[in-house]
């Protein structure tokens, strides 16, 4: 897989958010093309894949290889296996929620904005 590089230099060349399946989830082709980075990944309560993210993964949950203390509110670009997605992160009754699309997928970055805007807490 061409789009996660070798743990020890992704980090430090790699400036989007990298959306990892939780592969706990998933079937057994997934989960060996993702099971590499689990152990580094950092989960996310409250937020989810969501529209054709999660049609094509199969489930909505996911982890990123960035510590998730270390991201604030916000939009941030980031890529589920060289596809360009959009990480929508914020709080709302003291949790952070969430939610990750395709940049591609209209109606889900709608969804996806209106939310964030808002500071849903149910999604």
């Amino acid at each position: 897989m061409s789009g996660l590089k070798d743990k020890k230099n992704f980090m430090s060349s790699h400036t989007k958010i990298t959306i990892i399946p939780d592969t706990r989830y998933s079937d057994q082709e997934l989960g060996e093309k993702f099971d590499l980075y689990q152990k580094d990944a950092h989960s996310f309560s409250f937020a989810y894949m969501h529209g054709k993210l999660e049609e094509l993964v199969g489930f909505d949950l996911f982890s990123t290889l960035e510590p998730n203390e270390d991201l604030e509110d916000g939009i941030y670009d980031a890529d589920f296996d060289e596809q360009p997605c959009k990480f929508f992160l914020w709080t709302s009754f003291e949790r952070r929620r969430g939610l990750v699309v395709l940049c591609d997928d209209t109606k889900s970055m709608e969804y996806a904005q209106e939310c964030y805007d808002r500071k849903a807490s149910v999604l």
